[in-house]
Protein backbone atom coordinates (compact mmCIF):
# COMPACT_ATOMS: atom_id res chain seq x y z
CA UNK A 1 0.00 0.00 0.00
CA UNK A 2 1.15 3.53 -0.72
CA UNK A 3 0.91 6.76 1.01
CA UNK A 4 -1.16 9.61 -0.36
CA UNK A 5 1.22 11.07 -2.90
CA UNK A 6 3.18 14.61 -1.58
CA UNK A 7 3.16 17.19 -1.21
CA UNK A 8 1.38 17.51 2.46
CA UNK A 9 0.36 21.36 3.52
CA UNK A 10 -1.46 22.55 6.44
CA UNK A 11 -4.50 24.45 6.29
CA UNK A 12 -6.25 26.27 8.73
CA UNK A 13 -10.27 27.54 9.51
CA UNK A 14 -10.07 30.60 11.12
CA UNK A 15 -12.88 32.64 13.13
CA UNK A 16 -12.82 35.90 14.11
CA UNK A 17 -9.07 35.83 13.16
CA UNK A 18 -8.26 32.94 15.55
CA UNK A 19 -7.23 29.23 14.23
CA UNK A 20 -9.91 27.15 15.39
CA UNK A 21 -9.48 24.08 13.24
CA UNK A 22 -6.63 22.35 11.27
CA UNK A 23 -6.49 20.32 8.31
CA UNK A 24 -3.77 18.57 6.46
CA UNK A 25 -4.53 18.19 2.91
CA UNK A 26 -3.08 16.33 -0.07
CA UNK A 27 -3.62 15.83 -3.93
CA UNK A 28 -5.49 12.57 -4.24
CA UNK A 29 -4.44 10.09 -7.14
CA UNK A 30 -6.80 11.97 -9.41
CA UNK A 31 -5.31 15.63 -8.62
CA UNK A 32 -8.51 16.41 -6.15
CA UNK A 33 -7.51 17.80 -2.92
CA UNK A 34 -7.73 15.35 -0.36
CA UNK A 35 -8.05 16.80 3.73
CA UNK A 36 -7.48 14.65 6.65
CA UNK A 37 -8.82 16.34 10.10
CA UNK A 38 -6.17 15.76 13.27
CA UNK A 39 -8.64 13.93 15.43
CA UNK A 40 -8.92 14.24 19.00
CA UNK A 41 -9.89 16.62 21.96
CA UNK A 42 -7.18 18.71 22.17
CA UNK A 43 -8.51 21.71 21.41
CA UNK A 44 -10.37 21.22 24.35
CA UNK A 45 -8.20 20.55 26.96
CA UNK A 46 -4.92 22.12 25.62
CA UNK A 47 -6.03 24.69 22.78
CA UNK A 48 -5.72 24.33 19.04
CA UNK A 49 -1.75 24.32 19.63
CA UNK A 50 -1.46 20.47 19.82
CA UNK A 51 -3.66 19.97 17.45
CA UNK A 52 -1.35 22.45 14.71
CA UNK A 53 2.08 20.82 16.11
CA UNK A 54 0.30 17.49 14.82
CA UNK A 55 -0.49 18.83 11.69
CA UNK A 56 2.92 20.38 10.82
CA UNK A 57 4.39 17.07 12.23
CA UNK A 58 2.42 14.98 9.72
CA UNK A 59 2.04 17.35 6.55
CA UNK A 60 6.29 16.95 7.08
CA UNK A 61 5.95 13.30 7.08
CA UNK A 62 6.66 12.38 3.04
CA UNK A 63 9.98 14.68 3.77
CA UNK A 64 11.00 13.06 6.73
CA UNK A 65 10.53 9.41 5.53
CA UNK A 66 12.75 10.37 2.51
CA UNK A 67 15.27 11.97 3.92
CA UNK A 68 15.64 8.99 6.48
CA UNK A 69 16.17 6.63 3.90
CA UNK A 70 18.36 8.78 1.73
CA UNK A 71 20.89 9.38 5.11
CA UNK A 72 20.41 5.40 5.95
CA UNK A 73 21.91 4.96 2.38
CA UNK A 74 25.02 7.48 2.68
CA UNK A 75 25.67 6.20 6.24
CA UNK A 76 25.48 2.10 4.74
CA UNK A 77 28.50 3.37 2.05
CA UNK A 78 30.24 5.65 4.03
CA UNK A 79 29.56 9.02 2.41
CA UNK A 80 28.25 11.30 5.27
CA UNK A 81 31.40 13.82 4.43
CA UNK A 82 30.75 14.33 0.66
CA UNK A 83 28.67 17.08 -1.31
CA UNK A 84 25.81 14.37 -1.94
CA UNK A 85 26.21 13.80 1.69
CA UNK A 86 25.43 17.34 2.67
CA UNK A 87 22.96 17.73 -0.14
CA UNK A 88 20.90 14.97 1.72
CA UNK A 89 21.30 16.47 5.40
CA UNK A 90 20.13 19.47 4.26
CA UNK A 91 17.16 17.82 2.94
CA UNK A 92 16.84 16.32 6.40
CA UNK A 93 17.38 19.65 8.21
CA UNK A 94 13.98 21.16 5.82
CA UNK A 95 11.94 18.43 6.52
CA UNK A 96 12.72 18.73 10.38
CA UNK A 97 12.24 22.20 10.37
CA UNK A 98 8.79 21.90 8.15
CA UNK A 99 7.83 19.44 11.13
CA UNK A 100 8.61 21.72 13.98
CA UNK A 101 6.97 24.76 11.88
CA UNK A 102 3.74 25.32 13.46
CA UNK A 103 1.08 27.11 11.33
CA UNK A 104 0.05 30.68 12.81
Amino acid sequence: MKPTPAPWTVRTRKQDGEIVDCFVTAPDVNGFTYAAEILGDDEYRDGIERKLADAALASASHELRSACRDMLFLFDRGLPNTSIGRSVCDAAISAIEKADKVPT
